[in-house]
């Protein structure tokens, strides 16, 4: 190679490179504690940015993607997108995962890869079988449509010694359990589970200290819901979830009675088009500052939420 094919870069840092990842016109270093970003797009190549503790332990750590690169590691999920490194655990100056949680999950080695049908990123514990036996195999699947993040169970990707996340000739993402002796193939078709577990935000309207009143709330759904509880809570008690709502009909409306924890209707509503169902307190939820909902319980996998409104009226100031 001609002496002038190198790129000046930080030197006698105490750091070493673990991996290189090109997009664009951008080449991203990644050392153990710090990532540098190389505009590559001239002839003469610099440094563009230094970013301290946006390293990876591991080369399985980092992949890339038709939209830029993605990355973990213990402090957080990050991604660069050509222009800037955007923290996937964050949105708009709230934490989606909190530090202590994330911390948690990760192991030395996180696993990253692109499941490409989807658009999403999944994040794996680790590479090997890891240390904490209470996170062997879970996984966290972020949506680069919707910006949100999914919890998987244990078991989501295999409880062994494995192989960095790759794409096949197909665009199906795959790696290799060494403990099976095979390859394993993302399959991302929706399954049936009985772990359903999905809380919305403790949602306030915008006005935390004004006291409102919730009179019903409308969920479009398609799919059979019939063993998911719905319930909900007020004013940050987050940890008891103990509001009832009246039973639906067929066509979504409610029903006005029967109270229960599964208030969805009782079968299956179809697939070929939304319902627009609506659920109403079975007490008057008056004078609360916020309002949490919760699903729990069993889902089939056809069943879909699309959205979710909530009808409420501000209380005067007093």
């Amino acid at each position: 190679f001609p002496q002038n094919n190198f790129i000046p870069t930080a030197v006698n840092d105490g750091d070493e490179i673990v991996t290189l990842a090109v997009y664009s016109d951008r080449l991203l270093q990644f050392n153990n504690n710090v990532l540098y970003v190389h505009n590559i797009s001239q002839a003469d190549s610099y440094l563009e940015g230094t970013y301290k503790f946006k390293g990876v332990e591991s080369p399985a750590s980092v992949c890339t993607t038709d939209k830029g690169v993605a990355w973990a590691n213990k402090l957080g999920a990050y991604f660069y997108d050509g222009n800037k490194v955007h923290d996937l655990l964050r949105k708009k100056g709230t934490s989606l995962i909190s530090q202590r949680t994330w911390s948690n999950f990760v192991d030395t080695a996180i696993m990253t890869g692109y499941i490409s049908s989807k658009h999403q990123l999944i994040f794996g514990s680790d590479i090997s079988t890891g240390d904490d036996d209470s996170v062997d195999g879970e996984a966290y699947i972020y949506s680069l449509v919707t910006r949100s993040w999914v919890r998987a169970s244990s078991g989501t990707v295999a409880d062994a010694i494995k192989s960095n996340f790759a794409s096949d000739y197909n665009g199906d993402l795959i790696y290799y359990d060494y403990n099976a002796g095979n390859m394993q193939v993302w399959d991302p078709l929706p399954d049936s589970s009985n772990k359903v577990n999905m809380l919305t935000k403790d949602i306030d309207f915008g006005q935390p200290s004004v006291r409102k009143k919730v009179y019903k709330v409308y969920i479009s759904y398609k799919g059979d819901a019939s063993a998911v509880t719905l319930n909900y809570s007020v004013d940050g008690k987050n940890d008891v979830h103990a509001g009832q709502f009246y039973r639906i009909g067929s066509t979504g409306a409610s029903t006005g009675a029967t109270e229960s924890d599964t208030p969805f209707y009782g079968s299956t509503v179809g697939t070929d088009n939304w319902v627009n169902a609506e659920f109403k307190p079975t007490a008057a939820i008056n004078n609360i500052y916020s309002f949490q909902l919760k699903f729990d319980g069993e889902a089939t996998a056809n069943f879909e939420i699309n959205d979710i409104s909530i009808v409420y009226r501000m209380k005067n100031i007093k």
